[in-house]
């Protein structure tokens, strides 16, 4: 799994996925987590956190040090391959 979709939605939604994934023995292509309202992700979501995300994108598989490595620069992962929406 090489994708993380951060969104927000509903609770019930959000466990009618599970019921169908549940039912069908299929999960989703992608890892998702979900917040009940935008507050609570942007509370969860540091600044700090959201740097770390935005140098991590694009640049593959990498492990914790070579996270901690692409963020302590501040411009980005040298691995990187393609931008950050």
């Amino acid at each position: 799994m090489k994708t993380v979709v951060l969104e927000v939605r509903s609770l019930k939604e959000t466990l009618g996925d599970a019921t169908r994934a549940m039912k069908t023995g299929r999960a989703e292509r992608e890892a998702r987590i979900g917040f009940a309202s935008p507050e609570l992700l942007w509370q969860v979501l540091t600044a700090k956190r959201w740097e770390l995300l935005k140098a991590m994108c694009g640049a593959g598989p990498m492990s914790i040090r070579e996270a901690a490595a692409c963020w302590s620069r501040r411009k980005g992962c040298p691995r990187r391959r393609e931008s950050f929406a």
